[in-house]
């Protein structure tokens, strides 16, 4: 009757996983990143025509450049920069092509 419990065995605790839950996330295209960059110059200039304000391109601006600094987002940038190049390059062709004098008049 008077019978003695089996001894107390520890369990072994799982295997912890690997810091970081693995192989790390891949980065998203430098295509894709480009074209959000391209496609933030339109919605700035709609902040900025909802709000009746430059400070949302001012801050989207910001954002971009701060981009920089993130290896696997560095494109939006480049496709912010880009926009805003290819923007100038335009108004100043159709500006020299409006102020071109007109001759035979």
């Amino acid at each position: 009757m008077n019978e003695n419990p089996p001894p107390f065995e520890p369990q072994q605790p799982a295997p912890a996983p690997p810091p970081g839950g693995g192989t790390p996330p891949k980065p998203p295209s430098f295509a894709l990143m480009f074209g959000l960059g391209v496609l933030s110059i339109p919605l700035g200039v709609g902040a900025c025509a909802l709000f009746q304000s430059p400070e949302p391109f001012g801050y989207l601006a910001l954002a971009a450049f701060v981009t920089v600094f993130f290896k696997g987002y560095r494109g939006v940038f480049a496709g912010f920069v880009s926009a805003i190049g290819l923007i100038l390059l335009v108004a100043a062709v159709i500006c020299g092509v409006m102020g071109m004098p007109k001759f035979g008049q």
